[in-house]
This record gives C-alpha cells, structure tokens and sequence, in this order.
C-alpha cells in the first residue's frame, strides 16, 4: 500500500519506504540499499517533505553509507529550514558555523541558531547559550548566555540543564 501511495507521489509514503530502504526490513523482504533510500528521500524532499529534506542532509553529511557531499547536506538543511523545520535551521547554522557546504559566517550561524531557538530546538537553544556564556565564536554576554540557557532547560534539554546549573553555583 505504502509503495503505491508512494509511487503515486504521496511524499509521506515516499519518506517511509525511504525509511525502509535505510534500515532493512526482513519482514517487508526489503534489503537495506542506500541508494533506494536517498533516491526515495530525494523524491519526499523535492515534493516538499521536511522530514525527507532534513534525513537527506543528515545522510549527505555523514558516514552513513553516502557519500559525503557538504553541498548537498546544506542545501537540504536549508529546504527544510526555509519550511520552519527546527532541527534544520540548527544544521544550517552548524554548516554556517563550521563552513559546511557554504562559507563559514559566524553573524549568519547566530542568526539562523536564533531562528532554531525561535522555532522550538532546545539544542540551539542550548548552543546559543554556551556560545555566549563562554565566548564561543561570539562576545561574552553573561545575561544572554543564561537566558538562552534557561530558554533550553525549559524546553527539556538535558545538556542545558547541567550547564545552567554551573552558571548558578559560580553565582552568576
């Protein structure tokens, strides 16, 4: 069923058998096949699929059994980040940061972390407040970084927690 909505251009189905592609399922009698995966992504995420787009920057970005394409990785980061995909507006500002697929610019990945925060990601969140409690990449902002810190622990990040709870017992 699932092969015909995806054959049919359904992009959910189209993401599953993707799915299924990139983990195997004996009981499906599909074999794990890298390339049905990607091509299967590639069609969820040139229809609009989020969850597609950001998989396939992931895979693009990793060693995953792809291979590695830093362009290709920002490029689907940004189509989900563009649809207001948390988690790919953290990746971009990552390739921002780190100058993955796209020159490095530190104001660009400040602003697209934010957008992240904005959007819900606990982990940019998280990383905005490390960045300007510590300096990283920013100037130090004691306030900021605590306040984004907070932002994140509030959403649930566990990393944040442990790391406000250090800017508490240094006092400040």
């Amino acid at each position: 069923m699932n092969m015909r909505l995806a054959n049919e251009g359904d992009t959910d189905a189209q993401r599953f058998v993707g799915n299924l592609y990139l983990i195997g399922n004996h009981e499906a009698g599909i074999e794990q096949d890298m390339e049905k995966a990607v091509e299967w992504y590639g069609r969820a995420a040139d229809g609009g699929n989020v969850e597609a787009q950001f998989l396939l920057g992931a895979l693009y970005l990793g060693d995953y059994g792809v291979a590695p394409d830093n362009d290709k990785a920002f490029k689907y980061f940004s189509m989900a980040a563009e649809q207001g995909y948390a988690d790919g507006y953290m990746c971009v500002g990552d390739c921002y940061r780190g100058g993955t697929g796209v020159e490095k610019n530190l104001e660009k990945a400040v602003e697209v972390y934010e957008k992240a925060a904005d959007s819900g990601s606990a982990l940019a969140s998280g990383e905005l407040g490390q960045m300007y409690y510590l300096g990283q990449d920013v100037e130090i902002d004691l306030e900021k970084g605590a306040d984004y810190l907070e932002k994140a622990v509030v959403m649930g990040d566990p990393t944040s927690m442990s790391d406000l709870a250090l800017v508490y017992i240094e006092g400040r």
